[in-house]
């Protein structure tokens, strides 16, 4: 199998957090803010689990298909909790198609590190699937897309203020 290291931070809007030489201290103080690796797979880990090639997870990741973005060093992690079993949870294509936007290079990507704080942050306070992909993992094949949509109702009542 190939390897792969890096996926073009172009290819990645709000990505590009290549660790450089002459770095100001807070892109280095950035780099322990990250959660740790236990939370996050490599690409051949992903490509294990899905049991597909490690060009395969880069070739979605740049798809939209699964949740993957750059650490400050360089390397490419994917969250864990998008996956169930050997598959990604419905609806996070879905969601990460709402975070669309034009990178520099004038090329439609997605904000997958925006996506993936969303989609593992915690807004529905007692409820047993309190954050939006265990919402995406309760849901069952019919009832996806009505909870993507909740989903994206909810993120546009917190982009502008109705939740204040």
């Amino acid at each position: 199998m190939p390897r792969v290291d890096k996926i073009e931070s172009r290819n990645l809007h709000g990505q590009d957090l290549e660790l450089r030489p002459d770095a100001p201290p807070e892109e280095l103080a950035m780099a322990s803010d990250f959660p740790t690796d236990d939370e996050f797979m490599t690409a051949k880990e992903t490509a294990c689990l899905l049991e597909i090639e490690e060009t395969e997870v880069t070739s979605q990741i740049e798809d939209n298909q699964i949740v993957g973005f750059e650490f400050v060093d360089g390397t490419v992690r994917i969250p864990r909790d998008q996956f169930e079993d050997d598959r990604t949870v419905n609806g996070v294509p879905e969601v990460l198609a709402f975070f669309k936007t034009v990178n520099a290079d004038g090329k439609e990507t997605s904000d997958h590190q925006s996506a993936w704080d969303f989609l593992a942050s915690t807004f529905y306070a007692g409820d047993p699937a309190p954050r939006p992909i265990d919402r995406l993992r309760a849901a069952s094949r019919g009832q996806t897309k009505a909870v993507v949509d909740e989903l994206i109702r909810l993120k546009r009542s917190l982009d502008y203020g109705d939740h204040v």
